[in-house]
């Protein structure tokens, strides 16, 4: 079976038993349960991404996912490295939360002016809230950087990736996916096939590569985020081996990131292929 396939049996499995994280009550204090609300936002962000793959799928565009896979694989990274400081993952993420809506309204706000912001609703005194809450976010997150050792404020993704032992694996998939979200002549040069002089250009030629690779990712990442946190538990007898989770895992497949074929050289050409 193939990696679609097992990103299938995955959803199906798990879709209904996921149901009830799309609703949660709780008393107390928001500050103690805010990990535990991002935790479950993660889980069913990626449930719909995963959905959303098998949608492109079935429309013939499964390649595309590969666009999907790195907010999942932050949010899953992030998640295992916060349980590892889990006293301090609720205020964290709460910083996190309110340093990037300062952005995001900073940013608008620098972008349409203030005539247009005023005239779809923000006043000026809003905009300079947001904007000194951000800077106040900002100097509280550099006490959290030197107490948890961080790199920067807020901390890299390689060094939040190396402080959860993925460091290995960051550096593997960023790369493999940096390709596809960025600008890339190598992958420009996939869609070009042929011999010199005379090419087809279009995505078939590595269109079920890309969506294996994205299938395997995607699932494999979403495993590990639910084998992570705390808000899921998956049903079921413990003394049931495999469950179902752990066999599907067991038979996905890695997809390399280059093969061999593609850098052959054309037969009149010196050097890598097309490059």
């Amino acid at each position: 079976m193939s990696n679609l396939d097992q990103l299938k049996r995955l959803v199906e499995a798990l879709a209904v038993k996921l149901e009830p994280l799309k609703k949660h009550e709780w008393t107390g204090p928001t500050e103690d349960e805010f990990f535990g609300l991002i935790q479950r936002a993660a889980i069913v962000r990626q449930l719909e991404a995963l959905q959303a793959q098998l949608a492109l799928s079935a429309a013939g565009q499964g390649a595309f996912g590969v666009s999907l896979l790195r907010p999942s694989y932050e949010e899953m990274i992030w998640i295992e490295y916060l349980l590892t400081v889990k006293s301090d993952a609720s205020r964290v993420l709460r910083l996190l939360a309110a340093g990037g809506a300062a952005k995001s309204v900073t940013a608008q706000a620098d972008y349409l002016g203030p005539n247009t912001s005023l005239r779809i609703g923000w006043l000026p005194e809003q905009v300079a809230f947001h904007a000194a809450n951000g800077e106040a976010v900002a100097k509280e997150l550099m006490a959290f950087k030197t107490k948890l050792g961080w790199d920067k404020s807020p901390p890299t993704f390689k060094w939040v990736s190396k402080a959860a032992g993925r460091e290995k694996e960051y550096n593997f998939l960023y790369h493999g996916t940096s390709s596809f979200v960025h600008f890339s002549t190598h992958e420009l040069m996939r869609r070009i096939w042929g011999s010199k002089g005379k090419v087809t250009i279009g995505s078939g030629t590595f269109a079920g590569y890309w969506e294996e690779f994205a299938c395997y990712w995607a699932a494999r990442t979403f495993i590990n985020l639910l084998v992570a946190t705390e808000v899921w538990v998956q049903d079921g007898s413990q003394d049931e081996e495999p469950t179902e989770l752990l066999d599907i895992a067991e038979k996905l497949y890695p997809v390399p990131i280059v093969t061999r074929e593609e850098l052959f050289s054309w037969p009149d050409d010196d050097g890598p292929k097309r490059h």
